[in-house]
């Protein structure tokens, strides 16, 4: 019978590179086990997300988006603002309802039409999908375009760490490109990307995360 010494076998260098791949384990198997909120929402210190929009070979471009998230006891809003040149072009208001696997969007408000609707039923832009398996469902969105989907879970890596995501992929009507949008864990919408026949090209990419408490006012 062979003695093991645990002393030797697991030396300070292994037992710090044994807690990291634990650690790493866990914190995967308890974002799996999480709802869709968890995903489409960042954790409750963090508020903006800023984003730009590269051009074909990687360069910034003028093109950029923030989006405000903002929680108000049980309501949660995104202010979802598209720029140009450091002028807004496009801000949307959604208000959202969650279920633990469903997303839904309940009023909208466009503020260069002015226009607020109420959604009813409220539309369905995201749903949580099994893990190991392919989640699909259809809506029409805001604008009235028809949206199939096809969403299922991934890892990406975020600030070198392994994060869960959810892929959705959006076909449009008469339209062959596929859209490509990444729920993150913790993190919220991570990135867009537009992929044809040729080509994938990066629409918009987070740039910076981060909280300023004037958002819950």
């Amino acid at each position: 019978m062979i003695n093991f010494d645990y002393h030797t076998l697991f030396t300070p260098k292994m037992k710090i590179i044994f807690s990291v791949l634990l650690l790493t384990s866990f914190n995967l198997l308890a974002q799996t086990k999480s709802n869709v909120k968890d995903y489409f929402f960042p954790s409750p210190d963090k508020n903006i997300a800023r984003f730009y929009s590269p051009s074909k070979t990687g360069e910034r471009t003028s093109s950029t988006r923030t989006i405000y998230y903002v929680r108000k006891n049980s309501t949660y809003n995104t202010v979802d603002a598209h720029f140009f040149n450091g002028k807004s072009i496009n801000i949307i208001t959604l208000t959202y309802q969650f279920s633990i696997s469903e997303v839904k969007i309940v009023t909208s408000f466009v503020y260069e039409a002015k226009n607020k609707v109420t959604h009813n039923p409220p539309i369905t832009i995201l749903k949580m999908p099994a893990n190991g398996k392919t989640t699909s469902w259809t809506y029409t969105d805001i604008a009235g375009d028809f949206v199939k989907c096809n969403a299922n879970l991934t890892t990406i890596n975020y600030n070198g760490e392994e994060r869960k995501a959810i892929r959705v992929e959006k076909t449009y009507t008469d339209s062959s490109a596929i859209i490509i949008d990444y729920y993150v864990y913790g993190v919220g919408f991570w990135k867009e990307e537009c992929k044809t026949d040729n080509e994938t090209l990066n629409f918009d990419i987070l740039d910076e995360l981060i909280f300023d408490k004037q958002v819950e006012i």
